[in-house]
């Protein structure tokens, strides 16, 4: 019963927070207007199922730690597991889509995914309590201040070029300086450049994660650093650097203005990436104050607070160094344009098949979703009629209303001139009245 608990209270966090397998909805939903994206997805809604499983944490660490309920222990591993792998599949969409607004709204997906993988390995040894508790807070709040700069820098993107497409940008930077340069500090922090604010919460949800030991968790987080570097420094060549596209051609002739959006929407993009910066430069000091604060409130619930052993420059340089390969190919790539994308996947066939897998969303949408859930309730929904609806419309409306005309019938042609006759028929007639009154006593109210 603890076991069945603990995954259906994890499937409502996970679906409120688009986690794997229930991903899938958060990028259709960026249809919307950029402030609504900035706040709901960005900083609110679709956090709080991370905030329910970090409410949840005291309650299973103590059943698991302190009660010896062995059961307890699943819901740290389930949402660990769910959220490495939800981080790694979401950062792989990003990394290949073409949306503006789609490519931020995966990486909410990947950087709720570290959320998670950070509280998840905060109850899987007994002194990673403290460390992955603030590790997936400390991100949740980081992240929150980035991505809200990320989608209102979007949304004035997509206001000056008229379109939803990174694909139908380009060049945008001399026209959209300030925009180019909050969004840029932004994205960096996204990444995990020190000394933004991704960079002190990122670093810590990998400490913690290398804590407990389980080196497939930790390898998988730090692939997808290597893919987050990538898509964000790909969205940004694409959008302000490289040649204009035809689009912003066309836009130019037709004398449409290409230049920054209102000086309300400028301000609050530059409010936010000063935020960003601000935070940054006090980062060390917030993750210290998050961690002092929660260690008091968690030992007021009568939990023993061990504090681990530092894990020196090991993480922070190893997640500077993939911050950088990722960082250095799509430089290539996409803003020096030494390389072009699309020749260079097609003398790669292994590389087009990864991306067209990329591209159709791992298929779980087209297949796991529509074509089994979807596809499958249309198929039954087709055969009701059929093999279920057919046949009970048959046996209540066609054979017992004809059963009594049939007995009728039966009867009528009975000779009962005997004596005999007539007593066999009048049994059956008694026998009939018992059943009758039998069957209204059991079937009535008790």
């Amino acid at each position: 019963m603890i076991s069945l608990v603990t995954v259906l209270l994890l499937a409502g966090a996970f679906g409120k927070s688009a986690q794997f397998p229930f991903h899938e909805w958060l990028p259709e939903a960026m249809t919307g207007p950029a402030p609504v994206s900035a706040l709901i997805h960005a900083a609110t809604m679709v956090k709080s199922g991370v905030y329910l499983v970090a409410r949840l944490i005291p309650i299973f660490y103590f059943g698991y730690w302190v009660a010896g309920c062995h059961e307890a222990l699943y819901f740290f591993i389930i949402v660990a597991w769910v959220g490495a792998i939800t981080a790694f599949v979401a950062a792989s969409q990003g990394m290949v889509s073409l949306e503006l607004k789609k490519v931020l709204a995966f990486s909410t997906v990947s950087q709720i995914g570290y959320m998670m993988l950070a509280l998840g390995v905060a109850g899987l040894t007994p002194d990673n309590l403290l460390e992955g508790y603030t590790g997936g807070t400390f991100h949740l709040m980081s992240h929150a201040l980035f991505k809200a700069c990320l989608f209102l820098c979007a949304g004035s993107v997509i206001h000056a070029a008229h379109s939803i497409y990174i694909n139908e940008m380009g060049s945008l930077r001399k026209y959209m300086p300030y925009t180019w340069l909050f969004m840029f500090i932004a994205a960096l922090s996204l990444m995990g450049v020190p000394p933004l604010p991704g960079f002190w919460s990122k670093d810590l949800v990998l400490i913690s994660t290398l804590h407990v030991h389980i080196y497939p968790l930790f390898l998988i987080a730090i692939i997808t650093v290597i893919v987050t570097s990538f898509y964000s420094v790909r969205f940004i060549g694409m959008v302000f650097h490289g040649k204009e596209s035809g689009n912003v051609a066309t836009l130019k002739k037709k004398g449409k203005h290409l230049g920054e959006a209102r000086p309300v929407m400028v301000v609050a993009c530059g409010a936010l990436a000063v935020g960003i910066v601000v935070v940054g430069i006090f980062g060390l000091k917030l993750e210290h104050f998050l961690g002092e604060t929660f260690g008091h409130a968690l030992e007021r619930l009568h939990l023993t607070i061990v504090h681990p052993e530092s894990a020196g420059l090991f993480v922070p340089a190893l997640s500077v160094l993939t911050v950088l390969i990722g960082a250095v190919v799509a430089y290539v790539f996409y803003i020096s344009r030494k390389v072009d994308p699309a020749r260079f996947l097609e003398k790669r066939l292994s590389l087009k098949a990864i991306h067209k897998f990329f591209w159709n969303r791992w298929y779980i949408d087209d297949v796991v979703y529509y074509k089994f859930f979807v596809g499958g309730i249309s198929t039954l929904a087709a055969a009701m009629p059929k093999y279920i609806e057919g046949p009970l419309n048959k046996v209540f409306h066609e054979f017992i209303p004809a059963l009594p005309e049939g007995i009728y019938g039966l009867i009528k042609h009975m000779k009962t001139e005997s004596k005999e006759m007539t007593f066999n028929l009048l049994y059956v007639i008694l026998l009939f009245i018992v059943i009758l009154f039998v069957m209204l006593f059991l079937g009535g109210p008790q």
